[in-house]
């Protein structure tokens, strides 16, 4: 419960103060016995994660308090920005006050394992949570290569369909359905666009 606990909370509060376990305080070793307590570090990777996303929107925020933008009602983005930075800095200040928690938490019981004449383990794992978002990143981006296409300019198309809609990105689409038609492109500017120019195929 404490790491589903932790997967919900994560980006709001602070991982290793719910999900790694501190030894026990007056905590006696036995040989042989080991301490109730988390070794793995993983929580302090997943803060650690969240403090370095936490702290770069809160300086995107204080970029945005200094040069806020007016929109058409005539409401300054300033506000809205102040309150986000200050929001997002008391967060990455919290998730870094975790992140030393888990490395100290895990730390010690590792110690008291290692006292207790037990083989430690989880000193390395803060490092998952990194392995775990690469792979997710690059799954998203294989994931939004335009389904194998071949063409070179800015088309979701192959060399031999007809261009059917722009989306909102800039991109082509030549899906003949309409649902789902530039559903990862901010959705369709206009349909029924000028066909693509003439490809040259290699000859044989």
């Amino acid at each position: 419960m404490r790491g589903w606990g932790c997967i919900g909370v994560s980006l709001l509060a602070s991982c290793s103060l719910i999900a790694t376990r501190p030894l026990p305080s007056g905590y006696a070793v036995e040989p042989g016995v080991e301490p109730p307590c988390s070794q793995s570090n993983w929580a302090a990777g997943v803060d650690m994660i969240t403090m370095v996303g936490t702290a770069i929107g809160a300086g995107v925020a204080m970029d945005e308090a200094a040069n806020p933008t007016i929109a058409s009602d005539g409401r300054s983005s300033g506000e809205d920005a102040i309150a986000g930075a200050v929001v997002l800095s008391g967060l990455a200040l919290l998730t870094g006050y975790s992140m030393l928690q888990g490395f100290d938490r895990s730390s010690m019981c590792r110690s008291a394992t290692a006292a207790a004449g037990l083989p430690t383990r989880g000193g390395s794992d803060w490092a998952l949570p990194f392995v775990v978002l690469g792979a997710a990143a690059a799954a998203m981006s294989a994931g939004s290569g335009g389904g194998g296409t071949t063409s070179t300019d800015t088309d979701l198309c192959r060399p031999y369909q007809r261009r059917t809609a722009l989306c909102r990105d800039g991109m082509y689409s030549c899906l003949l359905n309409r649902a789902g038609t530039c559903s990862h492109h901010q959705g369709v500017s206009a349909l029924a666009v000028a066909p693509r120019p003439p490809h040259h195929f290699p000859t044989t």
